[in-house]
């Protein structure tokens, strides 16, 4: 099998703005992604990588040839395709990947000292085009006289005539390869940053002058690393590299060729390209930093293609792009991530069996007042969601009459955003007051944290209903456990119906950048400080 690159065939990047270029400085574990490219056909059996651009004769030799578009990451799909094909008599077939047009994505993004942050929609380009040729599998003997103006429309970047073809115009066979699952398709940066992921997790280091110098972090000759930095593999780090003083470098991130990082910065699920400059207290989150792009000190680069512009180019899946709240600098300084999760969680546990032990006694007494105050289960089990999205039931004591539900259609609601709230509520029965003042009829909830569906601390656990409200601050609250209290309990305003929507916002956001250990055990004592 011969393989031919090119490009030509998705519009896009014949556009005089690409939404992704794949451009000669574009690098793959600091290689070239042309190089890298052509060395996974060959793995896969190419006898022969040729490139469209470098010209090509119609006598181009093999019983089977492969025009790839340099998008398209080979992988399972198209190890499939190439056997299916292998296995009919058909003289082309098109590898088709669909295409959906429009989506958005939105990005929750901090504004000064992550004070406070600014909700921000972005839409990527629209495609007149349903579906994306990602490849043609061609046996030139079969195809006869549609074989050298097929290549010539290949080599000039006739994307019409070369769709017209693959349409079935007159080749004697035509057929779109009906291949299970997605391709893989890097035209964005979120898909650049999973490849490389995928390519550091696989096949770790790339060159064998690479040396592990601890677990899944591996150094090409020349790079320095300064004392106080921790690092967190898979991580890469180039040639003549320099990483300064009390950096952290969290996985999968590589380093280019003579990329410079200075002092106290964090880079996290990112890549540094040949050169790239971070300068000092700066962070970059899952973004990809060019030579040329423009980071201030102490700037947060989060879920960005980093020109000299420091453009933004969303992606088309939204799956890597969507809403994301920058880690602060002090959340980042005050624990690794590892170490705070097993601690949170053995703080939970500790903390759910203490509160269990005081209040389960009270529960007789709880359920018998209950049961008195009106007819209704004792305990209520409301569907909410918890880290990543996972839904659970969540269990509190029953407070308000078994007909609310119906009665809510006929109230008017106090507050602004997806929450209902009334200051007298008509449906809180009088025992439920009590509890509801005492926080107790939240007790139960000590249950679901000792079954790690939710935290001790953490956002309020809102349904699904709720969360569909604002996509940005959903996916930054869904990144961290539900809790049992948090800051919006233990800072907003006392009054709910003064407090609106955007308050809500913002506690959750600011936890989700500043939670760590001592976050925790503040917002603990303030929350007994204030039922007290």
């Amino acid at each position: 099998m011969i393989v031919i690159l090119f490009n030509q065939l998705d519009r896009r990047s014949r556009s005089s703005d690409p939404v992704f270029g794949l451009t000669p400085d574009l690098e793959l574990l600091n290689q070239p992604y042309a190089d890298r490219l052509a060395l996974e056909y060959r793995r896969m059996g190419a006898r022969q990588v040729l490139r469209a651009e470098d010209g090509l004769a119609a006598g181009v030799p093999g019983k089977m040839v492969m025009f790839a578009d340099a998008h398209l990451w080979p992988g399972k799909q198209t190890r499939r395709a190439i056997r299916q094909f292998r296995r009919s008599r058909r003289a082309l077939a098109a590898f088709v990947r669909p295409r959906a047009s429009g989506g958005y994505a939105e990005v929750m993004e901090p504004e000064s000292e992550l004070e406070s942050c600014t909700v921000t929609r972005r839409y990527p380009e629209e495609f007149a085009d349903a579906n994306c040729i990602a490849a043609l599998l061609v046996r030139p003997v079969l195809l006869g006289p549609q074989w050298s103006p097929l290549l010539a429309a290949v080599r000039d970047g006739n994307r019409e005539h070369v769709i017209s073809i693959a349409a079935g115009g007159r080749p004697p066979a035509r057929a779109e390869l009906k291949i299970p699952g997605r391709p893989f398709w890097i035209n964005s940066a979120g898909q650049y940053l999973r490849l490389v992921e995928r390519l550091l997790t696989e096949q770790g280091r790339s060159d064998p002058a690479a040396r592990e110098i601890a677990h899944d972090v591996w150094a090409m000759p020349g790079a320095i690393i300064e004392p106080g930095c921790m690092v967190e593999g898979p991580v890469l780090f180039g040639r003549d590299c320099r990483v300064g003083r009390g950096c952290s470098i969290v996985g999968p991130a590589v380093i280019g060729n003579g990329a410079r990082v200075a002092d106290h910065c964090f880079v996290g699920g990112s890549v540094l390209q040949k050169a790239a400059v971070l300068p000092r207290r700066a962070r970059a989150w899952k973004s990809v930093l060019r030579a040329d792009a423009s980071v201030a000190q102490g700037q947060n680069v989060a879920y960005a293609w980093m020109t000299p512009a420091a453009r933004w180019l969303p992606s088309d899946d939204g799956a890597e792009f969507d809403s994301v709240a920058v880690r602060s600098a002090r959340a980042l300084v005050l624990h690794n991530p590892l170490l705070y999760a097993a601690a949170k969680r053995a703080a939970d546990v500790a903390g759910a069996l203490v509160g269990l032990a005081i209040t389960v006694p009270l529960y007789p007494f709880i359920a018998l007042a209950i049961k008195l105050d009106g007819p209704g289960p004792v305990f209520f089990v409301h569907r909410r969601q918890t880290l990543g999205g996972r839904e659970f039931g969540c269990l509190k004591f029953r407070t308000m009459r078994h007909d609310s539900h119906e009665l809510q259609l006929e109230l008017p609601n106090e507050v602004d955003g997806p929450q209902f709230y009334i200051k007298n509520d008509p449906r809180v029965t009088r025992m439920g007051r009590m509890l509801r003042r005492t926080r107790l009829d939240e007790t139960p909830q000590f249950w679901n944290v000792l079954l790690g569906q939710m935290s001790l601390v953490g956002p309020r656990p809102s349904p699904h209903r709720e969360n569909q409200f604002c996509p940005a601050w959903r996916e930054a609250r869904l990144s961290v456990r539900a809790g049992l209290t948090g800051l919006w309990q233990t800072q907003g305003s006392p009054d709910r119906s003064t407090g609106g929507f955007h308050e809500w916002i913002h506690y959750d956001s600011q936890y989700v950048r500043d939670c760590s250990l001592r976050t925790d055990l503040k917002v603990l004592w303030d929350t007994v400080r204030r039922i007290l």
